[in-house]
């Protein structure tokens, strides 16, 4: 069947020659658009990478202010905690004290009755 038609299509054609090489002319261009075709597709690809680059860089100094900004944050969550520690100590010396002196003021009241 390919063979009838390359028969018919050589009738047509002045030699063999001739349809050999518009095949290897349409060979040709078949692989010159295969080219261009993976070149655009390779400069599509470059120009996505870039953007992913530049989002990646973006995302990157983004994160390092939010490390920056935890970081802070713990440093004054610790500061915090010392303080509250203080606190808890001072009150809990007050209630000692309170304690001491409502007894002792217990102790006048009834020694002077």
């Amino acid at each position: 069947m390919i063979v009838n038609t390359l028969r018919r299509v050589g009738r047509g054609l002045p030699s063999v020659r001739l349809l050999v090489e518009y095949m290897m002319i349409g060979a040709l261009v078949a692989l010159v658009a295969h080219a261009v075709l993976a070149w655009s597709e390779r400069s599509q690809l470059a120009q996505r990478a870039a953007q992913l680059e530049g989002q990646l860089a973006t995302v990157e100094s983004t994160l390092d202010a939010q490390v920056a900004m935890n970081r802070d944050q713990d440093a004054a969550i610790a500061r915090l905690r010392a303080l509250r520690e203080i606190d808890r100590q001072a009150i809990a010396g007050l209630h000692t004290d309170l304690n001491r002196i409502t007894v002792r003021d217990r102790a006048l009241r009834c020694g002077v009755r």
